[in-house]
């Protein structure tokens, strides 16, 4: 995961994303695979968003539709922060769902579990009525940096 995210090394996403699809492929009915959206300036930095790329791949491989469902309300990044400051800072807004109701929400990494709480509310304003929540990888959050 450390070398797709800081050595912008792509070609490693369709290998991780195979560690997502039997997890999603175990739930089912999912009408729609999207991603936590990470921060414009980690996007600009790095010129792609690692979550899309995981996403894209996954889907490709379950045959599902994947679309950008989440937009992030606030820019800041959750990497060095405090457990305090993480769990309060990930925003999303959801775009209309349309008839898609049941969605697998992909990240790279779950930690506080915050980023996910976030994706969950947004598209549970939007209508979705079940929201799978996948990561390629937990990192316990063993201690208040």
């Amino acid at each position: 995961m450390l070398r797709l995210k800081y050595q912008t090394d792509k070609s490693l996403a369709r290998e991780l994303s195979q560690h997502l699809v039997a997890a999603i492929a175990e739930v089912g009915a999912i009408d729609v695979v999207t991603w936590a959206p990470t921060s414009s300036a980690r996007r600009q930095q790095r010129g792609f968003d690692h979550g899309e790329l995981l996403a894209r791949h996954a889907a490709t491989t379950l045959q599902m539709k994947c679309r950008c469902l989440l937009r992030r309300a606030n820019n800041e990044h959750q990497t060095g922060r405090s457990r305090h400051v993480r769990l309060a800072q990930p925003e999303f807004v959801a775009r209309p769902l349309g008839a898609m109701r049941k969605i697998c929400v992909i990240d790279d990494v779950m930690t506080t579990g915050a980023t996910f709480r976030a994706a969950v509310s947004a598209l549970a304003r939007r209508g979705a009525t079940d929201v799978l929540c996948v990561a390629v990888t937990y990192v316990p959050d063993i201690h208040d940096s």
